[in-house]
């Protein structure tokens, strides 16, 4: 819940693999979606 919180998937590596696109997708940003049997992500309009 909090987009400052202090553990391993918000620093290093794991933010850039992890951190960052979860918070998109909390943010509104990006979405997931399905494709046949795979899941895809996608770019929304920006969240106000």
């Amino acid at each position: 819940m909090d987009d400052n919180a202090d553990v391993p998937a918000m620093h290093g590596w794991r933010q850039e693999i992890f951190g960052d696109p979860a918070l998109a997708l909390k943010r509104g940003r990006i979405a997931i979606t399905m494709k046949g049997r795979r899941a895809v992500i996608v770019e929304t309009a920006a969240a106000p």
